[in-house]
């Protein structure tokens, strides 16, 4: 997985205390389901911000995710193990005009039933 964080700023540091409860939620679920996650273009902010969730998050798990600035290539290539970055998307310097796919929409109300009371 790459993440593209271009535009994050020191404001988004007011959903720490979500993106904490996000962390414990995958910690528990997602080491076997995601190989990598690679954040590329990191601002300062996001770099720092890693910083204060890394220790939250299981050897395993700070193993499979890196954040990196502007100057991502060689850092993604060797993360993430894509060789051809040419099948990311143009505003990350590939040349696939469908690297996006469908993104269907999720209807209103969809996992309602999942929430707690």
């Amino acid at each position: 997985l790459v993440i593209d964080s271009g535009g994050f700023s020191l404001t988004n540091l007011r959903f720490l205390p979500i993106l904490r409860r996000i962390v414990l939620i995958l910690e528990g679920h997602w080491p076997e389901i995601m190989a990598t996650v690679t954040v590329v273009q990191a601002p300062w902010a996001a770099v720092q911000l890693f910083k204060v969730v890394r220790p939250w998050l299981s050897p395993l798990i700070q193993q499979k995710i890196t954040i990196l600035g502007k100057q991502f290539d060689e850092g993604l290539r060797s993360h993430s193990g894509l060789d051809d970055l040419s099948m990311l998307p143009p505003d990350l310097g590939g040349e696939t005009s469908d690297a996006y796919g469908f993104v269907e929409e999720v209807p209103i109300g969809a996992g309602e039933e999942f929430r707690s009371k």
